[in-house]
């Protein structure tokens, strides 16, 4: 059966840009809520739903950035409860794809990369794996998010695990209002369709009463 899917708000923006400031605040109460629960839950939950709560904003993040043509990036993307077989539809290529759209820095890069394959790690054992399994406590080491949130190394990989993944559901949160609350930033951000070259030839040639010299025959 696969991991349920974690459901978080999404935010709602004014005509000018801006973020209803109950919007994000409703994103921060849920987050907490969702963690609050996670804490409960056995470390193979707990290693799956945050890893289930990433894969869902970095889904909204890239779906943000993208043109505004739904149909076309749910092709690409997936939808976002279903997912399915598309190009950008697992965790390991949202991650890559939003390195390289320069959405998300080397850090963020590496420790989603470590918190993927914590979260398959856990996924594809069927029992006897905690948090302190040996192969899980090193790649728990390995995050450096929590690090640089708290200046030193969380005690334990259970709770480091739980930090870097907070943290860095926090960071592509804001990441996304980012893209959202700037209208001029978003103008820049977010890719458009261009123009045909065949539409500015042909707007070029009415201007200046000519066509392409090499235009084929």
């Amino acid at each position: 059966m696969p991991p349920r899917k974690p459901r978080l708000p999404v935010f709602n923006v004014e005509t000018d840009g801006t973020i209803e400031d109950q919007s994000a605040q409703d994103f921060t109460d849920e987050l907490k809520m969702l963690y609050a629960e996670i804490a409960r839950e056995s470390d193979r939950a707990a290693a799956v739903l945050s890893a289930a709560s990433l894969d869902l904003l970095l889904h909204r993040l890239l779906r943000d950035f993208l043109v505004d043509d739904p149909k076309e990036c749910d092709e690409l993307l997936g939808d976002e409860d279903t997912g399915g077989n598309k190009p950008l539809s697992t965790f390991s290529s949202k991650i890559r794809a939003a390195y390289c759209m320069g959405l998300i820095g080397h850090i963020e890069r590496h420790d989603l990369d470590l918190i993927r394959r914590i979260r398959n790690d856990f996924a594809h054992h069927l029992h006897g794996l905690t948090f302190s399994s040996e192969h899980v406590n090193t790649r728990c080491l390995q995050l450096e998010t929590p690090v640089l949130m708290h200046g030193q190394p969380q005690s334990g990989p259970r709770r480091r695990f739980l930090v870097a993944t907070y943290f860095l559901s926090y960071a592509i949160m804001v990441r996304q209002m980012g893209l959202r609350t700037d209208l001029d930033l978003q103008k820049q951000q977010r890719r458009v369709v261009p123009e045909d070259i065949a539409i500015l030839f042909a707007r070029w040639g009415r201007q200046n009463q000519s066509h392409p010299d090499d235009s084929p025959a």
